[in-house]
């Protein structure tokens, strides 16, 4: 991905249980073991307790080509997790009232379309309506080349506003990167700098920074694709373009130390972080809400090229948990959970990722097609066949290509989604209803 863009989709089950502290960590390696064994993930997981590290576990290569593996110091780009950075240094200017959520962004840019409407609050939780550049199709010939932040400026006030500001949200890296050139407007300095002073000096964060060109020889990753038989290096955005959105490297362990002291109120104070927090249409301003079961807790993903990344935490528990990955062939978001999972002591599966898929003739993945409900969860499935493929999607998501066990179960591995079609005493398959299996929970579905 080229687009930094925050991505993480919980299937949330409403459900209360009884937390058990301490994590299951013989079978989290197990599990991390396999990721790395079948090259579903080149990553680094740390895991605090109330600012004590609790679990850390690195695997894969932060260079393929020189054989050098990730380790818990290995600095990874860490995507748009960068904009809850940014948007820390945003309400540290608020609350030293160089600038409020009301002031408009005419102020700094008035060139940029509606910017007399504009406020910082409805950049900071995405509801401006400004473009966001990265979604231009025209991003993917100019993302490696550096670019100054007047051609950056020139390029987002090129664009039409998605929406009149206020009228509703949408993911736009453009808030961000326009976010971070405001910091140094009222700070006079460079962000990297500004970033040093308010942020990374006074927590003592030694693996964070602004990123630059990726230096293996200094512990920093590449990112990959796996091809089916190994992992491709991914080329690099020049780090000029995301900015506040999306430029910096860090490690799991300091992201942790940054979450932790940004709820402890090292870096703002109590009404900044309420606001923080505070929803609008599901986005936070530089937070999303991260639910898990009966557990609530904030943070933010991230994707730069074949970089993906996520950070967590859960203030009841004082958890903190951070993922950087360089390499990516399932889902982010099962990783998560399958940690929380360990962690709280509830039952989790490893995945057999030594299963071979077989090939089921179209005329039979016909007699899947439908559209199926469930009385658990309020999602409705439709299952259709493609080139020879059964797909399913949910209500307002995208089609997912399911690969076959067997003719009676179907599996989309980067989600860790099991659809078990079910059979009679017979063994003849009930083409009328499903259990779909995913992060420990178990759905009924029947066709309409």
């Amino acid at each position: 991905m080229k687009h930094y863009k925050y991505f993480l989709s919980f299937l949330v089950t409403i459900c209360l249980f009884t937390v058990s502290y301490g994590q299951d960590t013989a079978k989290l390696n197990q599990y991390f073991d396999q990721l790395a064994k079948f090259n579903k993930a080149m990553l680094s997981v740390s895991v605090y307790k109330k600012n004590v590290p609790m679990y850390a576990k690195s695997i894969g290569y932060a260079s393929v080509e020189q054989n050098l593996k990730n380790n818990a110091e290995t600095k990874f780009r860490i995507g748009s997790i960068s904009k809850t950075f940014t948007a820390t240094l945003i309400f540290q200017l608020i609350e030293e009232k160089k600038l409020s959520l009301e002031t408009k962004l005419s102020k700094f840019y008035s060139k940029i379309p509606n910017a007399d409407k504009i406020t910082i609050a409805q950049m900071l939780n995405h509801s401006s309506g400004i473009y966001s550049f990265t979604s231009d199709e025209n991003y993917l010939t100019y993302y490696q080349s550096e670019l100054s932040k007047k051609d950056i400026l020139q390029k987002i006030a090129n664009f039409k506003p998605a929406f009149q500001p206020g009228e509703k949200s949408e993911y736009s890296n453009s808030n961000y990167v326009l976010l971070g050139f405001i910091v140094e407007e009222l700070s006079k300095k460079p962000y990297n700098e500004i970033l040093n002073e308010r942020i990374i000096t006074k927590l003592g964060l030694t693996r964070t920074n602004y990123g630059g060109a990726i230096k293996p020889e200094s512990n920093e990753a590449f990112s990959y694709k796996f091809d089916g038989n190994k992992w491709v290096k991914e080329p690099e955005t020049n780090m000029s373009i995301p900015g506040g959105a999306g430029a910096l490297v860090s490690t799991p362990s300091d992201l942790n130390k940054f979450y932790a002291a940004l709820f402890q109120g090292k870096l703002v104070g109590e009404t900044s972080l309420t606001e923080m927090k505070t929803l609008n249409n599901g986005f936070g301003k530089g937070l999303f809400p991260i639910p898990f079961f009966a557990v609530s807790g904030f943070g933010h993903g991230g994707s730069i090229d074949r970089f993906n990344s996520q950070a967590a935490y859960f203030a009841n528990d004082s958890l903190a948990i951070s993922i950087t990955t360089n390499g990516l062939e399932y889902s982010l978001n099962e990783i998560l959970k399958t940690i929380l999972f360990a962690y709280y002591k509830m039952p989790f599966e490893i995945p057999d990722f030594s299963i071979q898929f077989i090939d089921i003739p179209v005329a039979e993945l016909e007699k899947y097609v439908g559209i199926f409900a469930s009385p658990q969860i309020p999602i409705k499935i439709t299952f259709f066949v493609s080139e020879g493929k059964l797909f399913a999607q949910g209500d307002g998501q995208q089609a997912l290509k399911l690969d076959a066990v067997s003719t009676s179960e179907f599996r989309f591995e980067q989600a860790g989604i099991v659809i078990q079609f079910q059979k009679n005493a017979a063994g003849e398959i009930n083409y009328s209803e499903f259990l779909l299996k995913q992060g420990g929970g178990v759905f009924n579905f029947k066709k309409q």
